[in-house]
């Protein structure tokens, strides 16, 4: 009961206080268990949204929602727990490299610096998409910059994945408004539920990183729109490669 609770105050500290929750990510007792907690209950419940809401719902992938169809709450829960964890660990370890540039200097050159390198991503990502070997070096970079922003800036990579896999707490507060709109049908409400969360949950993810990383509102912004990015077009190129199935793909994009 006591660790329950525990979860409960970090989930509304996150939500009413991310700089705060931030901060104490940062702190050398800090650790997983509570923002893993978080993530989980978030996967089971949106694996359960998954596994109840009605296949042909919303209609705009409704074609994508029915090839998963068959599929187990555990295979659910499974998939979308491990591909979540595995793009939330890509995000933060690329927010960290691209932090590190675009926090300093003129910021008009850091962003067309950061268009340019993902523009050159997405080009090379989409125009090799028969022959992904050759867009591998730029898969090989983005890695290598990742690793690279870890390395520079460890206890705030660390710190930011920590608050991102808490921050769902978000999410789990919108489901109910999706599961409504699912089961009346009312695609308004689940478009504006979706949005609300995604929303809150960028919020909440650019305050924290402002407290973690420095620099402004709007360098936090683009550094992230620039690692979420570069994050999903990796995950494309793996799929490209063969590595992650390209169901598995779809369904990390659409469901």
């Amino acid at each position: 009961m006591k660790r329950f609770k525990s979860v409960l105050l970090l989930a509304k500290k996150v939500l009413t206080d991310p700089a705060g929750a931030a901060a104490d990510f940062m702190t050398p007792g800090a650790g997983f268990g509570g923002p893993l907690a978080v993530y989980f209950v978030y996967c089971a419940a949106y694996a359960l949204f998954l596994y109840i809401k009605p296949t042909d719902f919303p209609a705009e992938f409704s074609e994508t929602a029915g090839e998963f169809s068959g599929k187990s709450y555990a295979w659910l829960l499974g998939v979308h727990s491990f591909l979540d964890l595995a793009f939330s660990c890509a995000l933060c370890a690329l927010f960290a490299a691209f932090a590190g540039f675009i926090n300093k200097g003129r910021l008009i050159f850091r962003l067309l610096c950061g268009c340019a390198a993902c523009g050159a991503y997405a080009a090379a990502a989409f125009y090799y998409k028969a022959e992904p070997v050759y867009a591998l070096p730029f898969l090989a970079a983005t890695g290598v910059a990742a690793y690279a922003g870890i390395r520079a800036k460890k206890t705030g990579a660390l710190a930011f994945l920590r608050f991102s896999l808490a921050a769902n707490a978000a999410m789990v507060i919108c489901l109910p408004a999706s599961l409504l709109a699912a089961f009346t049908r009312n695609e308004t409400l689940y478009t504006a539920a979706e949005f609300a969360g995604g929303i809150w949950l960028m919020v909440l993810i650019i305050k924290a990183a402002k407290t973690i990383f420095g620099g402004t509102m709007v360098r936090s912004t683009l550094t992230l729109l620039f690692s979420m990015i570069a994050a999903v077009l990796s995950f494309y190129m793996l799929k490209n490669l063969g590595i992650i199935p390209a169901s598995v793909f779809r369904f990390m994009m659409f469901m």
